[in-house]
């Protein structure tokens, strides 16, 4: 489907917040604005992990703590090939 129509859906399904990931085949500079400039007028929140989108308008970013997720999966590792429990979280 084309964007604005996938976007009039989610609103009509009363949404109360939306993530917009880093899908250039979804969002794109043509469209972004509109669907940032829709959810704000419906005062429905938009979170990102892109800081410009935040510049344009989205509510908040998050951004995953890189080196956190590379030291755990290295400790992963060494717990898997040790032959220790592996369950998550610890």
């Amino acid at each position: 489907g084309d964007t604005f129509d996938d976007l009039n859906k989610l609103i009509k399904l009363k949404i109360d917040i939306l993530y917009i990931g880093n899908d250039s085949n979804i969002y794109k500079p043509s469209n972004i604005r509109f669907v940032l400039e829709s959810l704000f007028r419906k005062r429905i929140p938009v979170i990102t992990s892109s800081k410009s989108l935040v510049k344009a308008g989205a509510t908040a970013s998050v951004t995953p703590n890189e080196d956190l997720i590379i030291s755990e999966t290295i400790r992963r590792i060494n717990q898997l090939s040790s032959g220790r429990d592996t369950t998550w979280p610890n």
